[in-house]
């Protein structure tokens, strides 16, 4: 059997304990925790590590609003590195009840600049005002168009207010225009916006949502037709939208589509949902 001399023990646990040192950074915590319901408007969001951070890792803390602002982080509030925490400080209160999403890329690292072993997800819900009864007061005269056959509906500040519009997806059977934009007043009234001409095939678009795919503080929109097509829609800030490009899915008929960062590398990810198109020979 051979022996360790004293000096060769002590060579021996420096590099087991360097090397224990120099393990990649672990996330241990969020808050809010993933999941949470009737988070305070003004909650900052933290995440913890198990080991010290560099200042580096400021960029790895993506923060999407679905309802204000789209991509915050980069682009309005304040992000912090500070020992083995991440925070973001909202600029502005969430929205009542919107979604929050998060991502911790792996653009997290320590010190010793080891990354973090994986990107992590989480979302949380912002609380909502009231007295929790669902009561809903009709105003007078606040009534206003869509398009043709409006069939979805999005609440979202897509030209930057601080109030919500509403945008909807057209079943336009009869003409006009997929996709419908008014923009709220500030007192719950809805006029202008626009209308964009996304593709659609004869009855319309089915389906929309909102998020900010290409990371420059505002929400885009991505909308189906009734058939097997996708458009992408950017917004200019103003709320003002340019089809900038089409996707299509051969012979799957689209029925939904939603918007997460599935791959946890800080930007937001198309989910689609249909069903294939056949034909009995009818």
């Amino acid at each position: 059997m051979r022996h360790l001399l004293p000096f060769q023990l002590t060579a021996l646990l420096a590099t087991l304990w360097g090397g224990a040192a120099q393990a990649q950074p672990t996330l241990t915590g969020t808050a809010p925790r993933a999941n949470s319901h009737n988070v305070a408007p003004t909650a900052p969001i933290t995440v913890s590590f198990s080991q010290a951070l560099s200042g580096n890792s400021i960029t790895a803390l993506r923060v999407f609003s679905t309802q204000r602002g789209g991509m915050r982080s980069g682009q309005s509030g304040t992000t912090i590195v500070g020992g083995n925490q991440l925070s973001f400080i909202p600029p502005t209160s969430w929205k009542p009840g919107e979604t929050v999403r998060t991502t911790v890329t792996t653009d997290a690292r320590n010190t010793a600049g080891q990354a973090l072993a994986k990107g992590h997800v989480f979302d949380f819900t912002a609380a909502t005002g009231g007295n929790g009864l669902g009561t809903l007061t009709n105003v007078g005269g606040s009534s206003f168009s869509m398009g043709a056959y409006p069939n979805a509906l999005r609440l979202a500040d897509v030209d930057g207010d601080g109030d919500l519009d509403v945008l909807s997806s057209n079943s336009n059977y009869y003409g006009g225009t997929p996709l419908s934009v008014r923009l709220n007043n500030g007192a719950g009234q809805f006029s202008g916006g626009s209308e964009i001409p996304v593709a659609s095939d004869a009855q319309g678009s089915r389906s929309l949502t909102v998020g900010d795919i290409d990371n420059d503080g505002d929400l885009d929109v991505l909308a189906t037709d009734n058939v097997y097509k996708v458009s992408v829609c950017l917004n200019n800030g103003s709320g003002v939208y340019t089809v900038a490009n089409i996707m299509e899915l051969g012979t799957t008929k689209l029925t939904d589509l939603e918007l997460a960062d599935i791959d946890a590398d800080g930007d937001l990810d198309c989910l689609m949902y249909g069903a294939a198109l056949t034909s009995s020979g009818c």
